[in-house]
Formats: C-alpha cells, structure tokens, sequence
C-alpha cells in the first residue's frame, strides 16, 4: 500500500525517536520531532497533556464519518543492551517498540494527507503515558475524543509462540487485563526470636495471606474468566532473632472483567482483615484500580480482522483464544467508543535470542513497519467506507 520512499521515511523516524527516549507524560523532544514532521507534510494538529499529546486530523475530500488510530510515543526506565547502531542516546529505552508504533502513525498521516479523496476525517493521536502514569485518560478529559465515532489502534512486538512472526493477533471482548496493584501493612507485635508466644508475628499473617489470595484465582472466580494474583513484594525484618513489629506485602492484580475486578478486591480485604484478626494482627489496606481491562469492540473486530487480512492473507491473522494479561491504556478509549486494538508479532533476535517487551535487549524487526503501517491505513478507510 505505501511506497518505498514513504517506508524508508518511516524506518528513519524510527530510529531517530529511539535513540531520544523520554518518560511518561513529559515528553518535550519527542513531542518536538513529531510535530516537525507533521509541519513538514502539511498536517494540521492540536496539543493536549501540556503539549505532550498531539491529535492530527487529515480531512478527506467529503463529509463522513470520524475514525482515529492510535501510536504512543512513551519509553522506559531501562538502559539499553542491544547494541544498535541507533541506540538511545539519554539512558532511557524504547523497550515496548512505541518508536515504532508513532512511526506507523506518522506513515499513516502522511499517506492519508497525499491521498485524502475519501469520504470523512481521520485524527492520529500521538499520545504521551502510557507505560505510566496514563495519558489516554487526561487526553480524552481534555476532550480529544469529541466527535469521533470509533478508534484502532496497534501493538507490535515479540508476541510468539501465540502469534507466529509476520501474523496479527486479535479477538473480540476481552483482550488485556486491568493492572490493579495493592499494599498492605501487617501491624504485629515484636519481640525474642526465641519467645513468640510473647509477639505476635506479621511473617506469620503475611505468609497466610500469600496463600489465602491464591483461593481467590482457584475457587472464587470462574476458570473462563482469568485472573491473576501476584504477591511481588514481601519485606520484614532486620535480624534473625527478632520478630518483627510489622510487614509489608504489594504486588498486583490482573482481571478483565469489571465484575471480577470489584470482586476481587473486595475479597483482598475481606481475607486481609479476618486473617489478620485470627492472628492478633492487624492491617492497612490500600488497593488502587488503574487502568480498565482492554475489551474489544466486535463489529470493529471484525473490520480490523479484514483489513489485516487484506494486508497480509488471512492465514496471518490470528484468532487468539483468550486475554493476554498485560495491560494497555488504550482501554479508556474503547470505555467511551467502538474501536479494536490489534497485536503484530515481528520480533528481531539480539545475539540469537528474541527478547521479550521490557527487556534492555528487546528490538523489532523493521521491515514489518510498512505492515502495520498499511494495516492503519486500511483499517481507518475501510471504517470511513463502511460508514459514508
């Protein structure tokens, strides 16, 4: 679908975007650049999240509808180990492939603004936060999803074996988890290492609540409906002949339905608090929702599933049987409008191995820029067809 010139345009700001990553929503250089190349190419815009977010809409050549396709240009705090020749330059890392995913949306824009004789608009959101603390949510509260009538957006990255290299992955409902996260402070009671009968331990009460939590995945919520409960966090203590006076547990919590996500942090208290008691102890809860769970729009799905078809056969694009449990803010959009959010798996191997998101030693194969880029674009003219 788009030409040489415009993949090796693409592929280059790619690797200018790597090497300047910035963190969360203070992204003043990366903001900079993509506005340059939107100015360069005739592409109006408006700012949002402090100047953080951009949202650039290509007009088509009649009135229609209104779709909007998503890049996120956030990195992480991670030094890169992959030894390219574009490395990051300032100690941060593009380790979840977002370079990649704001070159795509520029690729988008550009084309749609050199070939724009279609019914409607498109608006390609550049958006800040979304490794943390979340931009999707200040854009839309600063009202960039006015008049718009549904959203796609695209992941790539290393998704094998589940999602063979070359191959888009996606379904219907559910597709990410919510990223819950919880802390709990266990109040004891110290003393002698060797006289517990006189303290009263928080290991103890922590050590049952590690368990107890597990009941929660086994026996109170339905196999079909996933859920994932890691304690990530367990300190106490400062020698070995001391019972401590109190302990600390944190970690977090994946579900993907709103339901279960209530649930489960009601029944976190709930054993926290009676385990705690039974024990002589007592807790401090604290449990904080962050973003919701990912559940994809069916009809969009359906479109999205197409139009990846129509770009690289149907035998790639891939019908996953269940959620993945990361997560993605992408979600806040799908809450307000239809839309579909799309997995492409084109992992790179750095000496030999194929390193997973996250990983200082994670990259991505290239070539397959000019797939998602095609797959944006006819995602977003096939929607506007579909809904003169």
């Amino acid at each position: 679908m788009i030409d040489k010139e415009l993949t090796r345009q693409i592929i280059g700001w790619r690797r200018r975007l790597h090497q300047i990553p910035e963190i969360g929503n203070d992204l003043p250089q990366t903001s900079g650049y993509v506005q340059a190349v939107l100015d360069e190419h005739g592409i109006d815009y408006a700012l949002y999240v402090n100047g953080n977010g951009i949202v650039a809409t290509i007009e088509g050549s009649s009135e229609g509808a209104c779709v909007a396709l998503r890049g996120d240009m956030d990195g992480l705090i991670i030094t890169e180990q992959t030894g390219l020749d574009f490395a990051s330059e300032n100690g941060h890392m593009h380790a979840c492939g977002h370079d990649g995913h704001t070159a795509m949306a520029l690729g988008a824009a550009v084309y749609l603004k050199q070939h724009n004789d279609f019914s409607g608009s498109v608006k390609v959101f550049f958006q800040p936060g979304e490794e943390a603390p979340g931009g999707a949510k200040p854009m839309i509260d600063e009202g960039a999803l006015e008049g718009i009538d549904a959203i796609f957006g695209l992941h790539h990255g290393n998704f094998e074996p589940e999602i063979p290299k070359g191959s888009f992955g996606v379904r219907p409902g559910p597709l990410m988890a919510a990223p819950d996260t919880f802390e709990i402070k266990i109040l004891g009671k110290g003393g002698h290492g060797g006289l517990p009968d006189k303290a009263v331990d928080p290991i103890i009460i922590g050590s049952h609540l590690v368990q107890a939590f597990q009941t929660l995945v086994s026996r109170e919520s339905k196999p079909t409906d996933p859920v994932v409960i890691s304690v990530t966090q367990f300190i106490s203590g400062t020698a070995h002949n001391i019972i401590p006076n109190e302990a600390l547990l944190g970690g977090t919590v994946r579900t993907v339905s709103h339901d279960t996500r209530e649930f489960v942090a009601l029944r976190m208290q709930e054993l926290a608090d009676s385990i705690a008691h039974g024990f002589r102890g007592e807790v401090d809860f604290s449990y904080e929702f962050n973003y919701p769970p990912l559940i994809n729009d069916a009809e969009a799905t359906e479109l999205a599933m197409t139009s990846a078809a129509e770009i690289v056969g149907e035998d790639r694009v891939v019908l996953l049987d269940g959620p993945m449990m990361a997560s993605e803010d992408f979600s806040f959009y799908l809450e307000r409008i239809p839309g579909c959010f799309m997995h492409l798996s084109n992992p790179q191997a750095v000496d030999g191995v194929s390193y997973p998101l996250h990983h200082p030693k994670f990259t991505f194969d290239e070539a397959y820029l000019e797939v998602g880029t095609s797959y944006l674009i006819q995602v977003a003219l096939a929607y506007l067809r579909q809904n003169k």
